[in-house]
């Protein structure tokens, strides 16, 4: 398990709790309906983290693949939504290629990753974007909201985090090397606030070129 793997798997109590009136990030909210539009309900959501967005997901009929590197995450986010039979989790390295369970050729599906990318150094960053239009296929969809420059110097409430602040100009490039075009594109404040973090966020969706 390297350096980052630890750090995460350190910050999430697998701890068992009862409370399931999480709320889940504005971002979870905007790609659903994206989703609905689209008539995808298959989510692979990659870094779920407390699997607050999982179970929104859930709650609302999607089937989801929850994936982390952190053990600790995937016991969470496990026992979070452990009443529900259409879905599971797997330990993934983004940076990896995926395992055979996540190259799902039949199902329109939906890639999601929210503020996984800033988390990732460069290099990670190029290997998962790779790793994840490789398992893309026509009309297929892939959401990822993250921090940009601009958020480097605002107060976070978290403070250890590692972050990598980006441009959307930086994985816009990065996604059309991998044969994938953006279709949306937004950022700014007031999208991922949360106690006294306001962060100042980036947020796409990108296809498969024709």
């Amino acid at each position: 398990m390297n350096k980052s793997a630890i750090y995460w798997d350190q910050f999430y109590d697998p701890t068992p709790t009862e409370n399931k009136t999480v709320v889940p990030s504005q971002f979870a909210a905007f790609s659903l309906l994206h989703m609905l539009e689209n008539k995808i309900n298959l989510v692979l959501e990659f870094g779920c983290g407390s699997g607050r967005d999982t179970r929104f997901f859930l709650n609302h009929g999607q089937k989801v693949i929850a994936t982390d590197q952190s053990p600790n995450a995937l016991v969470v986010t496990k026992n979070f939504c452990d009443e529900f039979d259409h879905f599971f989790v797997s330990r993934v390295d983004v940076t990896e290629p995926f395992l055979e369970e996540l190259k799902l050729e039949s199902e329109t599906k939906a890639l999601y990753a929210r503020f996984l990318l800033h988390s990732l150094q460069d290099s990670e960053l190029k290997a998962f974007i790779k790793n994840a239009a490789s398992i893309m296929n026509k009309n297929d969809f892939f959401y990822v909201e993250y921090r940009t420059s601009e958020d480097k110097n605002l107060s976070k409430f978290y403070d250890n985090h590692f972050r990598n602040f980006l441009s959307e100009r930086s994985v816009r490039n990065i996604a059309r090397q991998n044969g994938l075009i953006e279709t949306y594109c937004v950022k700014g404040l007031g999208f991922a606030k949360w106690k006294n973090d306001d962060a100042f966020v980036c947020r796409q969706i990108f296809t498969k070129s024709p």
